[in-house]
Parts: C-alpha cells; sequence; structure tokens
C-alpha cells in the first residue's frame, strides 16, 4: 500500500445554506486536512440541482 496521502474533494449539495448540517464539523476537518481535504458547497437555489457539469 502506498503511504502518499491521497486528495479528497467533497460536493456537498444542499436545498440552501441553511440546510447545512454539520457545517462546523466539516470546517474543522478541513482545516485540519487543508493539504488534502476541500469541500465545495452546492445550493439548489443558487447553482440548481447538482448535474453531472457542477462537478
Amino acid at each position: 500500500m502506498d503511504d502518499d496521502p491521497f486528495d479528497v474533494l467533497v460536493n456537498y449539495a444542499n436545498r440552501d445554506e441553511q440546510s447545512v448540517i454539520f457545517r462546523e464539523e466539516l470546517a474543522v476537518i478541513e482545516a485540519d486536512y487543508k493539504d488534502r481535504l476541500q469541500v465545495v458547497y452546492l445550493y439548489d437555489n443558487v447553482d440548481g440541482y447538482l448535474s453531472v457539469p457542477l462537478l
């Protein structure tokens, strides 16, 4: 098994910003692993429904 860390991109889609759960927890995890983890928030009321072009 390779010991090199891998990068993770999380696309978190939700209805709107107020509907996001675990925002604080995700922010802490993202800060702890800032070199390897990125969380992208997508909102139906702003970006439209999640689709392949948004990914």
